[in-house]
C-alpha cells in the first residue's frame, strides 16, 4: 500500500502515475475516486501524497523513469509544492459509535502532529493555534473536532501560502460499519 516501499524495494509496479497528470488537467477541485475493491486506491493515494507533499521533497526521485517523468517540465510547478493531509477512515471499522469517533479522532490527531512545527510559527492565527493545540492534546470537544480538518487546512495555508491537498481513503468504512453495527 506504500508507493515508496514498492519503488525502493524494486517490487513489480503497474505504472499508474498518469493519474497525477489526469487529475491536474482534467480533474476538478474535488475528486471522488471509486473503483472496485483491491484496485489499488490506497496505493494511488500514497503515490499522490509522495508527488504533491511539500514535506516529501527528498522522495521526488521515486517518479524518475515512470510515465509521469515524461511530463515533468509541464507539471513541475505542482511537484512537492503543497501540504497534504492524508486520512484513512479504515480506523472507523468499530462495533459502536463512540469507538469509531475515538479512532477517527486519533487519525486526525496524527495529521496535526505531523505538522507540529507549524504551530510555533507567528504566521498562524492565534485562535487556530489554540484549537489545534486542543485537538492535539485530546482536549477538544466534538464541535472543535468537527472542524478539525478545516482548521488544519487553514493553518497549513497560512504557513505555506498554498492550498492544502486533502486525501481521504476508505471514506465508506464509517457508513458501512454504522449500518452493520446498528449505530
Amino acid at each position: 500500500e506504500d508507493f515508496k516501499q514498492i519503488i525502493d524495494s524494486g517490487f513489480y509496479y503497474v505504472d499508474k502515475t498518469m493519474l497525477i497528470y489526469e487529475l491536474l488537467h482534467d480533474g476538478g477541485q474535488n475528486n471522488l475516486i471509486t473503483r472496485p475493491r483491491r484496485f489499488g486506491k490506497t496505493l494511488n493515494f500514497s503515490m499522490l501524497r509522495y508527488f504533491f507533499d511539500i514535506t516529501e521533497k527528498d522522495n521526488a526521485y521515486l517518479f524518475d523513469g515512470l510515465k509521469i517523468s515524461e511530463h515533468f517540465d509541464e507539471i513541475k510547478m505542482y511537484r512537492n509544492t503543497h501540504p497534504v493531509i492524508t486520512i484513512s477512515l479504515k480506523c472507523a471499522k468499530q462495533n459502536n459509535y463512540q469507538m469509531a469517533i475515538n479512532k477517527i479522532r486519533l487519525e486526525i490527531q496524527e495529521q496535526f502532529k505531523k505538522y507540529r512545527y507549524v504551530w510555533e510559527s507567528d504566521a498562524i492565527d492565534k485562535k487556530d493555534r489554540h484549537n489545534a493545540e486542543k485537538i492535539m492534546l485530546d482536549d477538544s470537544k466534538d464541535d472543535v473536532l468537527s472542524d478539525s480538518i478545516k482548521i488544519l487546512s487553514s493553518c497549513l495555508k497560512q504557513y505555506y501560502g498554498v492550498n492544502t491537498i486533502i486525501l481521504i481513503d476508505e471514506y465508506d468504512v464509517p457508513l458501512e460499519s454504522a449500518y452493520f453495527n446498528g449505530y
